[in-house]
């Protein structure tokens, strides 16, 4: 069997920014500290999370980037300590070691985005939050048209719930919405309500809105619901993704005059107008063990659509699976894990120069 060896490559590639301030956190108070520091300062920052578990406060971290317009905020798990600094290295094999808990008090995080900044979040586990309208688990929602963007990459969403749209996640208002690689498993939503998905994004901005290997697995809603308004050019490509065992009403609920492009997706049930789609299949994933990655003989091996060289960031499955292997060797998987069975990898972690 061919061995592979790489320098795993991340969101890095993509955003080369230079932060004010990079801060470690090891506490959930800390946490609460490094996002107020962060909303004042006026200049773009990054919050890496070590490994661990971070009780919410009541009601969620909450990060306001209303009056700093044009800045960039990260927020990064999975760090590790060299035994100098805690947040010296990152494991992208571990996606879901860094557990943001809201106990069922209320959500886990909400972040109110720059108006021409980004947002990036990876690397997260968010779990049991809880009593909100929306995004039970985060929720990033603009208060004016945006010409900002938001990256949701490699996070976990596990038992989260809302009374109204999105249980685990809810993206609204920006120009990019991108949400790739992420697991949502067991989370739902008040029975009272006609809202049904454990995640919900919405734009009316020209970049539009990109679901790219997701993993929606046995919620107790619906999948995803999107809404893109075509009256400024805005598309929605939702591009191999898996939705299996989920009890909503159905796998994927289309809305808005936008464009909507649907390719390569394992699913079963779907609302609304899709203007171009391909190659979606509906049948049992055949996952190894009791993991969520596919088995040897699974039907998501090789069946997902693999991007051409000269795509937007915005629109690109990424480099790293959910599980920390190659997203694209030869060809690609569909959903969060990428098969292993096709090859054997040696997986280094990426260590940069925050030494400490």
């Amino acid at each position: 069997m061919k061995y592979i060896y790489l320098l795993l490559i991340t969101w890095v590639v993509y955003f080369p920014v230079s932060y004010a301030a990079t801060f470690c956190v090891t506490t959930s108070a800390e946490l609460v500290v490094a996002i107020s520091t962060a909303e004042s300062n006026s200049e773009s920052d990054a919050i890496r999370i070590a490994e661990g578990s971070y009780l919410a406060p009541v009601n969620g971290f909450f990060y306001d980037g209303i009056d700093s317009p044009d800045d960039h905020i990260t927020f990064s798990g999975g760090w590790k300590s060299n035994g100098k600094n805690p947040c010296s290295k990152s494991s992208n094999g571990s996606p879901l070691a860094t557990k943001l808990d809201a106990n069922f008090q209320g959500r886990v995080m909400v972040i109110r985005p720059p108006k021409h900044g980004r947002v990036e979040v990876f690397g997260l586990y968010f779990v049991r939050g809880s009593g909100a309208t929306t995004g039970g688990g985060l929720r990033i929602n603009s208060l004016s048209d945006s010409t900002g963007t938001v990256l949701i990459e490699r996070n976990g969403f596990h038992s989260n719930d809302a009374t109204s749209y999105g249980s685990a996640l809810y993206v609204r208002g920006v120009n990019t919405i991108t949400v790739r690689n992420n697991l949502f498993i067991r989370n739902s939503h008040d029975w009272s309500t006609s809202a049904d998905e454990a995640v919900h994004l919405e734009t009316n901005r020209i970049n539009g809105i990109y679901l790219l290997n997701n993993t929606f697995y046995d919620n107790y809603t619906g999948g995803v619901s999107v809404s893109v308004d075509g009256d400024n050019g805005s598309q929605a490509m939702i591009v191999n993704n898996l939705f299996w065992g989920n009890r909503g009403a159905t796998d994927i609920l289309l809305t808005g005059s936008g464009i909507k492009r649907l390719h390569n997706n394992n699913f079963s049930t779907l609302s609304g107008i899709v203007d171009y789609q391909s190659d979606n299949i509906n049948l049992p994933p055949l996952f190894h063990g009791t993991s969520l990655v596919p088995s040897i003989n699974s039907p998501l091996i090789s069946a997902g659509l693999r991007p051409p060289l000269d795509v937007p960031w915005y629109s690109h499955p990424g480099f790293i699976d959910l599980g920390g292997n190659p997203r694209i060797v030869n060809e690609i998987d569909i959903g969060a894990y990428e098969s292993p069975h096709l090859m054997q990898i040696e997986i280094p972690i990426f260590i940069d120069g925050f030494e400490g």
